[in-house]
């Protein structure tokens, strides 16, 4: 009961002879596994922390891991941070590290022979065979928290499980009886009780059957299962009622999304599962098979996450998550792809697989900007100087380096044509996607239930690549995620009074895509208690256009906002300089405004975002006090707080129409229209 089959294992030797594609993935694992026999590490004897903790509290951003730096962490502004918390979740990232480097020294192994690197892989699962009793991550955990052992949490235990498992499979036979049966004995089994437990407690006592923990639970201990020869294990992982039947039937909706409807969880789960599934049909177990009472399916998890990249491959970020631009996180989608592309050969996978390996890091130089605190935020207009020292750094190209590209992938990515895409609606979680033929504006929105803590106070939002897209979230250890990021007032949509929407979900009155046109029709009358809202948008000829209506028995204040990704000028308007803030407490509270005038009618709006010029014309049956402010920064870009654009209405109704559109030349380069 092998966790890869040794068919897997003979056709991906054979491809790295055959193909310089395959052997560049063997070469960029390689030099992996040499960096690590170059420069080894023992494992920590402490637990792991909480990797959210792993931020600065005043920047609101991840620290710079440094495998060297066990109590010194820097921040990307350049300070350097310490303490208990954070020293526990540095342990969390080196405990990481080091069972991925015990997969990659495995892989070189079973497929170059190379005793080397079992050698090296086996030190490091022995090493975890000693230290595994005396870990006691549980005794400094929260007590909100699913308790394990190397780390505070079980689901972080799942996760580094899984490539301790999957080295142990494939240097297994290169052991000796004695080094295997300490690790099976000291190591292994030992880890299949502490997961157990925690999935005993998820499951059973919090009747949690449908979190996306379990997904992990249920992978490592399958995986655990094939690893130790263990049918019986294997069984409960798949077959129980807290296994992978289960569920896919509880946590995956009809349309093929997981229930949080966040694409950063969606794609964790598919993940877990996909892991889990090739593992069985090393097993001649076809999980990609199954399907749960609504239709769901691994495959289904596949192309609901893909139906929703932008024209450049990335993914629209809705509620938490960290699928943006040069994320460390993007790792999980390639290792998904390369299986999903694999099993289907979908030229759909294949060009978002291109994308996200070619997508570029982003960085910026940390002396150039201040903080994302309102403290810091820019309460003038900004000089062009000031705009150019925020632009990011040269950008790198990513390798081709998932272990499950060099394990399964049976073709280049180098010649991935872009598929012709079109709108999509996922109506049982609440999502739409808006595009046309021109390809120049996507549109996305997310109107679902509110699922809980990871969903945003943003039904009825949208994003509209390539100028306006969601902000993200920081690290969960920041104050910044829940006061700022996951408001109502950090996305693009209606503000009333100042205060977030409630926990609520919008309502699908109409999708219809015809050949030229998308229209998709939505009211969220119980966002604000007592306010109707109704939100129409349409697509046709790269022109987008949103008609909001609200209105009350009552007057109230109405803010629609927009957060533009790069600069944009209110045309033939003078705006007045103005100093001071929106508010003390709530989100308004990181807003700073620095220019606003009064007026009645429509006003132009141009930006540039991308080298890509846009045209917004915004107008109201009311009259209106336009506001620029800044905000605080998106999540992926930290040093560069973003340009708001609110346009404020104190009245009992008003219908706010805004079109956007790319404007061209003859010759079909973009540039401005005049207003």
């Amino acid at each position: 009961m092998p966790i890869f089959h040794s068919n897997d294992l003979a056709r991906a030797r054979q491809r790295v002879k055959e193909n310089s594609w395959s052997a560049k993935i063997l070469a960029a694992i390689r030099a992996r596994a040499d960096d690590w026999l170059a420069h080894p590490a023992k494992v920590p004897t402490l637990a792991g922390g909480w990797v959210h903790d792993y931020a600065c509290p005043d920047h609101w951003c991840a620290l710079a891991f440094d495998p060297a730096s066990p109590y010194a962490h820097r921040c990307p502004h350049g300070e350097t941070r310490a303490g208990d918390k954070l020293d526990a979740a540095w342990r969390v990232l080196e405990h990481r590290r080091i069972a991925n480097a015990a997969r990659d020294l495995a892989l070189i192994f079973a497929l170059t022979d190379e005793h080397t690197y079992a050698n090296a892989a086996c030190k490091i699962l022995s090493q975890y065979a000693h230290q595994y009793a005396n870990y006691a991550g549980a005794d400094s955990a929260p007590g909100w928290m699913l308790k394990g052992r190397v780390f505070q949490q079980a689901l972080t235990e799942a996760i580094w499980t899984i490539p301790i498992a999957q080295a142990y499979d494939l240097i297994r036979m290169s052991l000796y009886e004695e080094q295997d049966a300490q690790i099976v004995n000291a190591l292994l089994r030992p880890i299949v009780g502490t997961l157990s437990i925690a999935q005993d407690d998820l499951v059973n006592q919090q009747k949690k059957l449908q979190s996306n923990y379990n997904a992990w639970l249920i992978a490592a201990l399958g995986l655990l299962g094939y690893a130790l020869r263990d049918p019986v294990l294997v069984e409960h992982a798949i077959d129980s009622p807290a296994g992978f039947r289960a569920h896919l039937a509880a946590a995956i909706l009809p349309d093929g999304w997981e229930h949080e409807g966040t694409p950063y969880y969606h794609n964790f789960v598919a993940l877990g599962y996909t892991i889990l599934a090739q593992a069985a049909r090393a097993n001649d177990r076809d999980l990609y098979a199954e399907r749960g009472p609504g239709g769901q399916s691994i495959e289904a998890m596949w192309r609901a996450f893909a139906a929703l990249a932008f024209p450049d491959g990335t993914i629209p970020q809705i509620g938490d998550g960290a699928y943006w631009r040069g994320s460390t996180f993007a790792a999980e989608i390639c290792e998904t792809y390369e299986v999903a592309l694999a099993r289907t050969d979908d030229p759909e996978f294949a060009w978002l697989l291109k994308c996200t390996y070619d997508l570029s890091l982003r960085g910026a130089h940390p002396e150039r900007s201040g903080a994302q605190s309102k403290d810091r935020a820019t309460k003038q207009s900004p000089s062009d100087a000031e705009i150019a020292s925020h632009q990011p750094l040269a950008m790198t190209a990513r390798t081709r380096d998932a272990w499950t590209a060099l394990l399964f992938a049976e073709r280049d990515l180098a010649d991935a044509p872009t598929p012709a895409r079109k709108s999509v609606c996922f109506s049982s979680v609440g999502i739409a996607v808006l595009r046309d033929h021109t390809n120049t504006q996507q549109v996305c929105v997310p109107f679902g239930a509110y699922a809980g803590a990871h969903s945003h106070l943003d039904r009825a939002a949208i994003q509209v690549f390539p100028w306006s897209t969601d902000p993200g979230n920081t690290p969960y250890g920041t104050a910044a995620r829940a006061e700022w990021y996951r408001q109502t007032a950090a996305h693009n949509t209606i503000v009333v009074d100042g205060q977030p929407q409630t926990e609520c979900q919008a309502q699908l009155l109409n999708f219809e895509v015809t050949p030229d046109t998308t229209i998709l029709w939505l009211s969220a009358d119980e966002a604000y208690p007592g306010v109707r809202l109704t939100r129409l948008i349409t697509m046709a000829n790269g022109i987008v256009k949103e008609s909001t209506l609200v209105d009350s028995d009552t007057d109230h204040t109405y803010d629609w906002i927009v957060h533009l990704d790069d600069e944009c000028e209110i045309a033939d308007l003078v705006l007045e300089p103005v100093l001071g803030e929106f508010a003390e407490t709530g989100a308004y509270r990181f807003i700073v405004p620095y220019a606003r005038r009064r007026y009645a009618g429509k006003f132009l709006v141009r930006a540039k975002c991308a080298e890509k010029p846009l045209r917004l014309t915004v107008t109201a049956d009311a009259p209106l006090e336009i506001i620029l402010a800044r905000a605080p920064a998106r999540a992926d870009a930290p040093l560069k707080p973003r340009q708001m654009l609110i346009a404020r209405a104190r009245q009992h109704r008003v219908n706010f129409v805004v079109t956007s559109q790319v404007t061209r030349t003859r010759d079909g380069r973009r540039r401005h229209e005049r207003g």
